[in-house]
């Protein structure tokens, strides 16, 4: 499992969900940071149908995605029992 977490510097509703990713990675959780305003995290954006900030997708390791939140801060409890799978 591999945690996406998408970003950008405009989004209103990032930094708390930035927080919980930062508390997550303190606690082991592998998180990868994309900022959408990069050329890159725009690419990585298309590629997951990602439309809004912030949005946090959770991948298997074959890439397929197994949860998101979409536009949300996500939720902590969920993260970290689909971490464990």
């Amino acid at each position: 499992m591999a945690i996406k977490f998408f970003s950008n510097s405009h989004c209103p509703n990032c930094p708390p969900a930035k927080k919980l990713m930062r508390e997550l990675e303190a606690e082991g959780m592998k998180i990868e940071y994309i900022d959408t305003d990069s050329v890159d995290g725009m690419v990585e954006s298309s590629l997951h149908m990602v439309q809004g900030t912030p949005t946090t997708i959770v991948v298997d390791g074959a890439g397929n995605e197994v949860e998101s939140w979409r536009g949300q801060v996500p939720d902590k409890a969920k993260l970290v029992e689909l971490e464990k799978k």
